[in-house]
């Protein structure tokens, strides 16, 4: 058998007569040969192996500028476009075997949290803040780059909120997804808080309309049928009254009474008086709404962004996910169904959560399946296609090694 650019070999098994080669790091496969002759193989790419024993040092990094009482936690998703992933409830079980794994006393730990996510789940932040809470006096955020919705909400939570001067906190009004909602293009649509209350202030403000038979009527043309579900549209005002609450109660876990006023005014600035859900909040603008926001020492910076490129380059957070581009490069020619061809078929595996600290890392991996071909056209002409499926969704748990033995001479 011959292989042409790739780097690392794992196996070849027969499943009936046809073969799977599993091939793992980055790869280029050009072509094989077995004694059976050419075949036509279904090709199981694993794109990356996480380089978690590399990050360990990092973290460290991170632990020894902070504090020999410092525990480091990273929670990262992917904001690769088009290979997104949301901010979930599964993760708490691995954060709580990271917790698991402190042994300074309560009273005598710090916990840093480095969070890099464009959101998702909104009730998550409170449940996670609390539990890192039971395990620690005192609880901080790391922001190195993006961290949007449910990661700004987390932030809420903590005594400190530490910002590399790339990071970006957001406005924590909800998108709003459930059964109810419009349907577009077969997909349905989330439903953005304040785009609701945009419409009605459009309405009263700027069009002028005040009059109670001609709002209604406005009202009517949005939740109007084939438009907004009224049930969605209820929806909507039950999570904006959610939001506004988590973000008040995450505040006032650090808090005193004396800041009521401060804690009303910082959830209502970030759940509507932003206007924009995707309005990013630098450190300046985050410490005039009221937020713990610092500065870090270039020292620090630097550790930090040491961090978040490698998960950058690992979860390839720059690079769009293009399932027709992945199957190019590894079989550039499709073959014309005739009855007699299949598709070319190739399985890859991507990354997209990493929940690590220095002694474990949890990673969420995603499997698809990427087929192509070519099919002739009702006039005459020849088209390409190529379908993607998502195959499996699994946790990998990885140990960090552990530390190597002095000699004694």
């Amino acid at each position: 058998m011959s292989v042409i650019g790739l780097f690392c070999f794992s196996g070849l098994r027969f499943e009936g007569n046809r073969p799977l080669l599993f091939v793992s790091g980055f790869c280029k496969l050009v072509g094989f040969q077995t004694a059976r002759g050419s075949i036509s193989a279904r090709i199981v790419i694993k794109y990356s192996y996480m380089t978690y024993t590399n990050r360990v040092g990092l973290i460290q990094k991170i632990q020894t500028l902070r504090g020999s009482n410092v525990v480091v936690l990273a929670y990262v998703t992917s904001t690769r476009p088009n290979l997104e992933a949301q901010m979930g409830m599964d993760m708490l079980s691995r954060i709580y075997t990271l917790l698991q794994q402190i042994t300074t006393a309560k009273n005598e730990t710090v916990i840093d949290l480095f969070i890099h996510s464009n959101g998702g789940d909104g009730i998550l932040p409170w449940k996670l803040v609390t539990l890192i809470r039971e395990h620690c006096k005192e609880f901080n955020v790391i922001v190195p780059y993006r961290a949007f919705s449910a990661a700004t909400l987390t932030a809420l939570g903590a005594e400190h909120i530490y910002m590399h001067p790339m990071g970006m906190l957001g406005p924590t009004d909800p998108k709003v997804m459930n059964e109810f909602n419009p349907i577009e293009n077969g997909q349905r649509v989330g439903i953005n808080v304040e785009d609701v209350f945009s419409y009605i202030s459009l309405v009263k403000e700027d069009v002028g309309i005040t009059h109670e038979d001609e709002l209604i009527a406005a009202w009517s043309h949005m939740a109007g049928e084939g438009r907004v579900h009224p049930l969605a549209l209820g929806n909507v005002k039950r999570f904006y009254a959610q939001s506004r609450m988590m973000a008040k109660k995450l505040l006032e876990l650090h808090m005193g009474k004396d800041d009521e006023h401060k804690v009303k005014d910082i959830a209502d600035s970030l759940n509507s008086k932003l206007y924009f859900h995707g309005h990013p909040i630098n450190l300046t603008e985050a410490q005039e709404l009221g937020l713990k926001a610092e500065s870090i020492s270039p020292e620090f910076q630097k550790a930090v962004w040491d961090l978040y490129l490698d998960y950058e380059s690992d979860l390839k957070l720059e690079t769009q996910f293009k399932p027709d581009m992945e199957l190019k490069s590894q079989q550039p020619v499709y073959p014309l169904l005739d009855g007699q061809t299949q598709p070319v078929k190739v399985d890859l595996e991507e990354d997209v959560t990493c929940i690590e600290s220095d002694k474990k890392s949890h990673i969420l991996r995603v499997g698809f399946s990427i087929e192509g071909y070519k099919a002739r056209s009702p006039n005459g002409g020849i088209q390409e296609f190529t379908n993607s499926t998502q195959t499996k969704e699994l946790w990998v748990e990885t140990t960090a090694p552990a530390p190597k033995a002095n000699k004694v001479v």
